[in-house]
């Protein structure tokens, strides 16, 4: 009796505030399923139970948050840096700066990427940043004000009264259907 071959398995980790990042993860995992991989998604708090042996690949999915990114993901990935040193990786965040129209947005997203995983002594296969959302409704004044602010230097919405979808799927999709592209032979 032979063995059944099983698709390959993605772990996508991530942390998330508001739940943009998380709302990313999800898609992503639809899409990875929808090719016939496996695919399974756990946030920060649990990813200590989840041994890394199960998985083929890893995608870790991080907001960023007045230039940070999430420290509790950075350590898990510091400490399962060997082990995701013989995955096929990739390291995401999400941010509004990464919908910025300042010709210095994409090199300050590269550094926080690379700050990421120089902190965490780890090198993702691929990295992008992906803008968010704008959930005004759920911040507190101070956040909202900062926020209507930049959104209105960039020429965003400012509707306090509800919250604004800003992430660009098809440059998610994009990303997806690139590291997927490893998994082919």
């Amino acid at each position: 009796m032979s063995a059944s071959i099983q698709p390959p398995h993605i772990l996508i980790a991530y942390s998330s505030q508001y739940g943009q990042t998380k709302k990313i993860c999800y898609r992503i995992a639809d899409w990875i399923r929808d090719r016939g991989l496996r695919a399974s998604v756990y946030e920060v708090h649990v990813l200590s139970s989840i041994s890394l042996r199960d998985y083929n690949g890893v995608l870790i999915g991080t907001p960023v948050y007045l230039g940070k990114t999430n420290r509790k993901l950075q350590r898990w990935v510091a400490q399962n840096q060997k082990a995701l040193a013989l995955l096929k990786t990739g390291l995401f965040t999400v941010s509004l700066n990464a919908g910025s129209q300042d010709p210095k947005a994409p090199l300050a997203n590269q550094q926080i990427l690379s700050e990421f995983q120089k902190a965490s002594k780890w090198q993702a296969g691929m990295t992008a940043a992906f803008i968010g959302a704008l959930h005004y409704r759920e911040y507190n004044p101070i956040i909202r004000f900062f926020l209507k602010r930049i959104s209105k230097a960039e020429g965003g919405p400012i509707d306090t009264s509800q919250d604004h979808e800003l992430t660009r799927w098809q440059d998610v999709e994009s990303f997806t259907f690139k590291y997927l592209s490893q998994f082919s032979n």
